[in-house]
């Protein structure tokens, strides 16, 4: 029996010398893991800083530029109503010459021998009736439905030529030498 317990105890000493074996690869192996994992949060630690600091400086960065924007726009209202005044004060200054160099009564010509020519706004005709204007280009309509584009320049039957296409009011009109062609309900 004491051979038997000796065996038995040479046997669980040579377990408990693999036991301490394996449990001093185990405390390395933890040992190098917790190393590893130092390493992971400073690495983790510095990134964070770095993300922190480069946000901060992003977010100076914008406040400047927004500034800068800022002043710009007060600058260039500033410049624009400067500009717009001396505008209304030349055409203030215009308007007071005109006013003065004009007498009150009107200046009778002094008789040359020649006929004054009459100036007087063209009559509108009623053989022709605009329908659409549309960039620049005019569709007009006769009393026999003859639709007719015209821009300023063309010539139209009986009419003459096209001298201007304009808006008057609320409506357009195509004004010929021989009247002005407004919209017509017929």
């Amino acid at each position: 029996m004491a051979a038997t317990l000796k065996a038995e105890i040479a046997g669980l000493n040579e377990d408990v010398a693999r036991l301490s074996s394996a449990a001093g690869g185990s405390t390395d192996a933890l040992a190098r893991i917790r190393e590893q994992l130092d390493a992971a949060a400073g690495a983790a630690t510095r990134t964070e800083a770095s993300a922190a600091d480069r946000g901060d400086r992003l977010e100076k960065l914008l406040l400047v530029r927004f500034s800068e924007a800022k002043a710009d726009r007060e600058r260039s209202e500033r410049e624009l109503g400067t500009s717009l005044g001396s505008i209304a004060d030349k055409i203030g200054k215009a308007a007071s010459i005109t006013a003065a160099a004009t007498p009150a009564a009107a200046v009778q010509p002094a008789t040359t021998g020649a006929i004054p020519r009459a100036v007087t706004a063209p009559d509108q005709v009623s053989d022709w009736a605009l329908r659409e204007v549309q960039d620049g280009v005019a569709v007009i309509e006769d009393r026999a439905h003859r639709i007719l584009e015209v821009a300023k320049g063309d010539v139209v039957p009986g009419l003459g030529r096209v001298e201007a296409i304009e808006r008057r009011g609320r409506d357009w009109t195509v004004s010929t030498v021989g009247g002005l062609i407004v919209p017509q309900r017929w």
